[in-house]
């Protein structure tokens, strides 16, 4: 066996951190691949700043930042008074920098990024992140 040292305890250890079987069977299938350099230093932000749809949008202007009419719109469907002050670590990573290779929906990929311990940013969280 080319890697006599490693025992089942250790291969189930590794099948774990990458997702499961079904991660497995996708990297086999050539439907995923892994990038082992995708460990990125993440950004420490502050959000929950903006207690409102129209602090956002002036802190966005002020910052030379266009605010285009979907964005807009979208903007005004966020509860920004619910949010809280905090400084969480933000890592942004494309689908090809996790492994997807071809074609998966955005339910796909945020699925897998769960898997191996990332979560998706909340919706308040978004203008901080645009003026980082």
């Amino acid at each position: 066996m080319k890697y006599g040292e490693v025992d089942l305890g250790q291969v189930e250890a590794l099948l774990n951190k990458l997702g499961g079987m079904e991660v497995l069977r996708a990297i086999l299938s050539d439907a995923l691949n892994i990038n082992v350099s995708v460990a990125k230093t993440g950004r420490m932000i502050t959000v929950g700043l903006y207690k409102s749809a129209n602090q956002a949008r002036l802190a966005l202007e002020l910052m030379g930042c266009k605010i285009v009419e979907m964005a807009d719109g979208l903007l005004d469907k966020i509860n920004f008074a619910a949010s809280i002050k905090e400084e969480p670590e933000f890592v942004m990573i494309s689908a090809a920098e996790v492994g997807f290779i071809r074609q998966f929906t955005i339910a796909e990929i945020l699925q897998y990024v769960q898997k191996i311990g990332l979560v998706k940013c909340l919706a308040t969280d978004v203008p901080a992140i645009r003026l980082a």
